[in-house]
């Protein structure tokens, strides 16, 4: 299938690479499908870019990267709703934002994804122990640098 995309123009993907969040994702409950792409600015980043629409992603990032330790406090009833049986069959996403020259994540709703049945959920954790503006150690999207 033919995707318009927000940051690679039109490509050509599977329609089998397609993750789908049944209920959508906050504030986008009409947007339910979607591609994980990688970013080029950032190869600690994705883009997760809307089927739907093609000016509606969100850069993405494992949470490991904001606070080492993260996927292990995610309690398990938030696995249960996915099918999910193992920690292994997890990929714990979390959206990343551009506050003036900083970039944070949303510690307090991750996108939980069962990577076998390609389905996504987005959780909002009851604690005030997370933040929804997380400050990232480095910006999302810097440069690599690159060796000669």
């Amino acid at each position: 299938m033919l995707l318009k995309t927000m940051c690679y123009g039109e490509i050509d993907v599977n329609e089998r690479r397609c993750l789908t969040f049944p209920r959508g994702i906050l504030g986008f409950a009409h947007h339910r499908d979607y591609l994980l792409m990688p970013c080029e600015q950032d190869d600690r980043a994705y883009w997760l870019q809307s089927v739907q629409q093609s000016d509606l992603a969100f850069l993405v990032t494992d949470p490991e990267r904001v606070m080492p330790g993260y996927a292990k406090s995610i309690r398990s009833e938030l696995i249960r709703g996915l099918g999910i049986r193992s920690l292994s069959e997890v990929q714990l996403l979390v959206i990343v934002d551009q506050h003036g020259d900083r970039s944070t994540a949303n510690l307090q709703g991750p996108l939980v994804v069962h990577i076998n049945d390609r389905l996504g959920e987005q959780y909002v954790l009851p604690s005030d122990r997370y933040s929804t503006r997380t400050p990232l150690s480095e910006p999302a999207g810097k440069q690599r640098e690159t060796g000669t």
